[in-house]
């Protein structure tokens, strides 16, 4: 039931991102109601008070993120924490999760406003790159979950089965734009790690070529 509502919401929230111009937070917090409603039908009264305190961990940007909740709500500090609670020491894409505190949601806002704002698309463009995005941010949750030891290749995998299909719906210019734009995401994101201190101490970013490519 809990994997059920969680699927309906994570479906809803594509929709609305496709869909609708403008502010979302309303429509957003709508399918957050409905979601948790299913899930306090099926759980007890205890259980439902810990949901809510996960809930609450994933929404605060000082305790961890949504992709916790299925980690067992072991906090993310390194940005690549496995079923295990340890550090894979392997990168990790701008639009994965910034610093570990952005929930699937919000990861979709912010790929698809900073697409939007450098790459003029149309609606059928918009939805197959919702699309795109979506899987990619659910199987990289599940990689992170599942896998045990390095998951470079994994990442790179599904990066690669993103921009393909992204690919198909744009120009030979408009795809030039997007490789650009992911390009500056990598860049920002493995400065941030830096002065997160991420590469220090599991050898990201040194000799081994981790952290420079996605």
């Amino acid at each position: 039931a809990i994997t059920a509502a969680y699927s309906t919401f994570f479906d809803n929230s594509v929709k609305i991102h496709t869909k609708k111009d403008g502010p979302i937070r309303d429509e957003i917090q709508k399918i957050v109601d409905e979601r948790d409603a299913k899930i306090k039908e099926v759980l007890s009264a205890e259980q439902y008070a810990k949901y809510q305190e996960f809930e609450k961990d994933h929404r605060n940007p000082q305790r961890g993120s949504r992709e916790g909740f299925y980690r067992n709500n072991k906090q993310n500090r390194g940005g690549n924490f496995n079923k295990n609670g340890r550090n894979s020491g392997s990168p990790r894409n701008l639009h994965q999760n910034r610093g570990g505190n952005l929930s699937k949601e919000e990861r979709m806002e912010h790929s698809m406003t900073e697409i939007e704002k450098n790459i003029k698309i149309d609606e059928k463009q918009k939805s197959a790159i919702t699309a795109a995005y979506s899987t990619f941010f659910d199987n990289s949750v599940k990689i992170h979950t599942e896998k045990d030891g390095p998951i470079r290749d994994e990442i790179q995998k599904i990066v690669d089965e993103r921009d393909a299909k992204i690919k198909e719906v744009l120009s030979a210019e408009q795809y030039a734009k997007y490789l650009e734009i992911e390009k500056n995401h990598r860049n920002s994101n493995q400065k941030k790690g830096r002065n997160n201190g991420q590469g220090r101490g599991n050898g990201q970013g040194r000799g081994n070529g981790q952290g420079r490519n996605q």
